[in-house]
């Protein structure tokens, strides 16, 4: 149920359904708070746990342009995750620069999508270096000094193609 709930919370969100991405999420936490663990789980959605909640209620939180409820789980659950997931660690960071630059704090912004451009291009998905596009352009958008570097860095980083696929 809390990974349900979650996917129905970011869907809502990307509706710009504030309160029914809200419902879905405190429906998803208290999924995760009852679970007794008595019941067999199957293993496409095993991974589900407060951290993983944690990215999702800052990603949505994000895309609602609401800073201050995306920053703190944000900040939180990229404290616990493993560095060497650079793909997710790259998604993640891009969702907290739009946080930041929503909360009107371009230079925290700036930096944490520099983060996330560095670990994208470790990575062999592109995923991550269209979200940091996205927040580059955001950036120019918003006249941020740093925004048209930031974009072009961006606009020239490529993906490493593993030697076999």
């Amino acid at each position: 149920m809390a990974l349900l709930e979650s996917r129905r919370a970011w869907s809502r969100a990307r509706s710009g359904d504030r309160d029914g991405a809200a419902r879905a999420l405190d429906m998803a936490r208290d999924a995760l708070q009852n679970d007794s663990g008595s019941d067999p789980e199957p293993s496409w959605y095993s991974w589900i746990d407060h951290n993983e909640l944690d990215i999702m209620t800052g990603r949505v939180w994000s895309v609602l342009r609401e800073p201050a409820k995306a920053t703190t789980p944000l900040v939180r659950a990229l404290d616990g995750y493993p560095a060497h997931w650079a793909r997710d660690r790259a998604l993640y960071l891009s969702w907290l620069a739009d946080a930041c630059l929503d909360a009107d704090d371009p230079e925290s912004a700036i930096a944490t999508a520099d983060t996330a451009l560095d670990l994208a291009t470790t990575v062999a998905s592109a995923r991550p270096l269209i979200r940091i596009r996205e927040v580059a352009q955001r950036c120019v958008g918003r006249g941020v000094t740093g925004g048209p570097g930031l974009l072009a860095r961006a606009r020239a980083a490529r993906a490493p193609i593993p030697v076999a696929l």
